[in-house]
């Protein structure tokens, strides 16, 4: 699976698991809006710098931000992101 599509899933299953809006995970993650818009849409080439702003405020590591499923499967078992 590309990886930008790997990070695309996980990013939604994150900001659905906490029931976040773009805006505020965007507020949260200091990121714009349309960035993570863009990330979920699979269109953007995304910097370190912003993957490691999103991996700070998300708690997940940037190589589990590129696991597959590894957002869906940590909810899924109660894990939350420990």
């Amino acid at each position: 699976m590309p990886y930008r599509k790997i990070l695309a899933d996980n990013l939604l299953a994150f900001r659905k698991s906490e029931n976040l809006s773009q805006e505020e995970i965007s507020s949260r993650a200091d990121v714009s809006k349309d960035t993570i818009s863009l990330i979920e849409r699979e269109r953007s080439n995304v910097r370190l710098d912003i993957l490691e702003k999103i991996a700070s405020y998300t708690g997940l590591t940037i190589p589990e931000l590129f696991t597959e499923k590894y957002v869906e499967k940590t909810v899924r078992t109660n894990n939350k992101y420990e």
